[in-house]
């Protein structure tokens, strides 16, 4: 019931794309009780269970776009599992709705009702807003800008790998860790501090330097997100307000 953006789904519409936002579900929360397999097979269904609900194909037009469903796994165990389409949150979001979920799940526990303050807005009133500004202010010295920054791009830094590149991307992707040790981030912040600049450009410029070494391309573009939340009344809603950014270097 609090966050819209959990009950939208998205149809196109003479030539654009609209908002659809459904009431709040009626039915309770769905719970599959594995308490009674013992272990490992507890864990294996768990995980079984919750790689379906991941592998679930949304409707975008139809909806819902925001799964959840709780397996109990013991008397005191229960695991949470919710999956969430991009178009209705980014990662800022999953914070939000952990925060939220925390503050509701201990006022209930102790039988009170919700501390959650009413929204000052929803995303839709914030889709609204900005059509509103755009057409007072224009897109056009956005775009003009934008264009003369970007053209013409420079060619995709030639990086030496050891496999032949497809040329085909396809939809298996894979998320690497790097963990610094303590001693070269503190000497990265200590660095930041001195150049008055933050982490974040201290090693954009380390990315730029090292592709530089390995191409010899001195025009640079690296995209970035940008979590788009530059307003306050942004920062405790659900939704994707993310962009790209690209640098120029």
């Amino acid at each position: 019931r609090y966050h819209e953006a959990l009950r939208t789904s998205f149809i196109w519409e003479e030539g654009e794309a609209r908002q659809v936002i459904a009431p709040p579900p009626g039915k309770p929360l769905p719970v599959v009780d594995v308490s009674a397999i013992p272990e490992p097979r507890r864990t294996e269904l768990m995980q079984r269970l919750t790689a379906e609900l991941a592998d679930h194909v949304f409707d975008i037009a139809r909806g819902p776009l925001f799964l959840y469903q709780l397996l109990r796994m013991g008397e005191r165990h229960h695991a949470l599992v919710l999956n969430l389409h991009h178009l209705i949150a980014d990662g800022w979001s999953l914070q939000v709705l952990q925060r939220d979920l925390f503050q509701v799940y201990r006022a209930f526990a102790d039988k009170r009702p919700s501390p959650l303050p009413p929204l000052p807005f929803q995303p839709a009133d914030f889709a609204w807003w900005q059509r509103r500004v755009y057409a007072v202010e224009g897109l056009g010295e956005q775009l003009a800008w934008w264009k003369q920054a970007l053209t013409p791009l420079p060619p995709s830094p030639t990086l030496p790998i050891d496999q032949p590149r497809t040329g085909v991307l396809g939809l298996k992707t894979r998320h690497v860790d790097v963990k610094l040790p303590s001693g070269p981030t503190q000497a990265l912040r200590m660095l930041a501090s001195a150049a008055k600049a933050s982490l974040s450009m201290i090693l954009l410029a380390a990315t730029n330097a090292m592709l530089y070494t390995y191409s010899g391309e001195d025009d640079q573009v690296i995209t970035t997100t940008f979590a788009g939340r530059n307003r306050r009344e942004l920062s405790g809603l659900v939704g994707l307000f993310l962009n790209m950014l690209p640098i120029r270097t």
